[in-house]
């Protein structure tokens, strides 16, 4: 038994072994007139990335607690581990902010000439206020 599970395990470690150069072979891609770049141009592991290429900063838990705006286009949100996010537009065009308070019980904001005003009563009962910008800046 022993000698099967070592002789699978080098086995796989010899197939996944891969040499520095990929190999040249003869294709499509070798044609001088082909937009694509050669494969023998390309080096394995790199590329172009296919995540989403964000700046917003995403919830690390389950949201327990939503709160909008007066007129629905904001919103401020609250996960089960106590992060706050502040949410500048709902229609995508903004990621969600960090805001920089933990464990909020409750919060509020409003939108005004100055920019937008987000009111957080931490879990000791303090009141924070903070600015932001409708890009999420705070």
């Amino acid at each position: 038994m022993k000698l099967r599970v070592l002789s699978t395990l080098l086995f796989a470690l010899v197939a996944c072994r891969s040499s520095s150069q990929p190999t040249a072979t003869s294709s499509a891609l070798d044609t001088e007139a082909s937009p694509i770049a050669s494969h023998r141009d390309l080096v394995l592991g790199q590329g172009p990335s296919m995540a989403a290429r964000t700046t917003g900063v995403p919830h690390s838990n389950n949201i327990d607690m939503v709160v909008l705006s007066d007129d629905g286009a904001m919103a401020m949100t609250r996960d089960s581990m106590g992060g706050v996010r502040f949410w500048p537009a709902l229609d995508g065009k903004a990621e969600p902010a960090l805001v920089p308070i933990r464990g909020a019980r409750a919060f509020s904001l409003a939108a005004g000439k100055e920019g937008i005003t987000l009111a957080v009563i931490d879990g000791i009962g303090s009141l924070h206020i903070l600015s932001a910008q409708s890009d999420g800046s705070m």
